[in-house]
């Protein structure tokens, strides 16, 4: 491999053409370790990779020129971790699609360094008896660490949609090659600085035991500097011992993340972010704001007497990875939105649509672009995706938007211009619980979802709560197209019919409750 691509050049055009020629689940091989930067194969990953399939580098450049792939890279590492496969993952969110160059940000190393290490352990097994540590997070001096030993580890201006991988993590000790995890926690420490007395918790070993993770059976305490130890000695599994300690400080500067509680069945529940408060409501497997954003610097606010101290700050595409809240919130997906716009569509006279569709719940703020347009006639809210066309991105003017009009047309739209555009930004999550519609009780999110039992063409939905009644039930295809759609009259009895089916298909609860979930029938 070329380590001096300093220009950032595509591997096909260093090398010629790649290998067609590639290891499959069910075939022998002589891979011993694996590097893919991942592009228009990153879905096809859970179909090849299994917990037995070699071990692998993955990494996924935000800057790459090829079919966007960021939001699918979550989905990959998930089924990665599902099946226990030992690899390292590197957002790479300041290159494309090259080999690993540069500053690895949430552990502060060398990107290529790390890589170079990772594949010499299963190239060069004679020189790595001992074992070695390829990284500890939080990285060196880190500073924003709560006091449950959580912190952020993607770079804070990108904002991907993790599709449930969470954009945190735990303190942390990723070790080159398996270690002795019956032993291991008694080699690994945090310990306070200013006392030298050792935390309490809990060391929890995955990836074969090469990651281990701490969850401290107490808070941290805010403004207090902590180490991480790795002593020497510690055993690996092939029977070598780690030569020297290594060790790591950080200094614990955040409280617990807070729950965050999500408004649902027409009702919202308000959040607080720096520079204001918002009014939260349920749709599907998130969490949205229902009014429009104010966060971010001034820079990214367009001020106007029209709009910013009533209906929320304005984002250009550059501008907009600024304008949520706080930790976990983000900007909604195209995929996202395209669920989000069903459940719209299902009931538009439901109480959860009105934040939406109605000015005087703040639905249409309009636009700027060199004048002020669709004042009051026109909601339009920007999406986390970056516009594509023929395989190509547009320049950095591109923009995909959920739009809103007083003409009763709802849209999720994409595309290019000449022109700056500033645009409204809701957010969303899906980290959050559930309150009732008298905002009390908390239900768990993942607690939602339905179940179907299908006998011939008839579908029977179960799940359904008492709130349901009366609400719709609808399938589509994946094209968006409605299949069918009925009223739920008995939630123990309801039953929806399709003439003919096979495949996945989207579910659609649409009431005082909303829910969007994949189904195959």
């Amino acid at each position: 491999a070329n380590v001096h691509n300093d220009q950032m050049q595509e591997w096909s055009d260093l090398y010629g053409p790649v290998n067609p020629n590639q290891p499959y689940q069910g075939y022998s091989s002589t891979v011993d370790v694996s590097y893919a930067a991942s592009g228009d194969g990153t879905l096809r990953v859970p179909a090849i990779i299994d917990a037995e399939s070699s071990p692998m580098v993955t990494s996924m450049g935000y800057l790459d020129k090829f079919t966007y792939q960021w939001d699918n890279y979550p989905i990959m590492l998930k089924h990665l971790n599902k099946v226990d496969n030992i690899h390292l993952d590197l957002w790479m969110e300041d290159v494309g699609h090259t080999l690993p160059t540069g500053t690895d940000f949430p552990t502060g190393l060398d990107r290529y360094s790390m890589l170079k290490k990772f594949f010499d352990f299963y190239l060069k097994p004679d020189e790595y008896v001992n074992p070695e540590v390829l990284y500890i997070l939080p990285k060196e001096n880190a500073q924003e660490i709560r006091t449950d030993g959580t912190f952020r580890t993607l770079f804070e201006d990108i904002l991907p949609d993790m599709g449930g991988l969470s954009t945190d993590d735990k303190i942390s000790v990723r070790f080159v090659s398996p270690m002795n995890t019956s032993v291991a926690a008694n080699y690994l420490q945090v310990v306070k600085e200013s006392n030298g007395q050792e935390i309490s918790g809990e060391w929890n070993s995955s990836l074969k035991g090469t990651l281990f993770r701490f969850t401290p059976s107490v808070p941290l305490e805010m403004g207090e500097t902590y180490v991480i130890k790795v002593l020497s000695d510690i055993p690996g599994i092939s029977g070598g011992l780690l030569s020297n300690e290594v060790t790591r400080t950080f200094i614990v500067t955040s409280g617990k993340k807070e729950e965050i509680v999500c408004g649902s069945g027409g009702t919202p529940r308000s959040i607080t972010g720096k520079n204001g408060t918002y009014l939260t409501h349920q749709y599907g497997n998130l969490c949205w704001m229902v009014t429009n954003s104010k966060e971010g610097t001034p820079e990214a606010a367009y001020y106007s007497t029209n709009s910013s101290q009533v209906n929320g700050y304005y984002y250009t595409s550059d501008q907009k990875a600024s304008a949520c809240p706080g930790d976990g919130w983000r900007l909604p997906t195209w995929d996202e939105a395209q669920a989000f716009k069903l459940i719209i569509d299902a009931n538009r006279a439901a109480d959860s649509v009105k934040w939406w569709t109605q000015k005087e719940y703040g639905a249409y703020a309009g636009r700027y672009n060199g004048s002020w347009g669709s004042w009051e006639t026109q909601g339009i809210w920007r999406l986390a995706n970056r516009y594509e066309m023929d395989g190509q991105f547009g320049d950095r003017r591109e923009f995909c938007t959920i739009t809103s009009g007083s003409s009763g047309t709802f849209s999720v739209d994409g595309g290019t211009t000449n022109t700056p555009r500033w645009y409204s930004v809701r957010c969303v999550t899906d980290e959050f619980v559930l309150s009732s519609a008298t905002g009390i009780d908390k239900i768990k999110n993942e607690e939602n979802k339905l179940n179907l039992l299908i006998q011939g063409n008839n579908i029977h939905i179960q799940g359904l709560k008492e709130i349901d009644n009366g609400a719709f039930i609808s399938i589509y295809n994946m094209q968006g197209i409605l299949l069918a759609k009925t009223i739920i009259s008995d939630i123990h009895s309801t039953t929806i019919s399709l003439k003919q089916f096979g495949g996945v298909y989207i579910l659609v609860l649409s009431g005082k409750r909303n829910l969007a979930q994949k189904v195959r029938l």
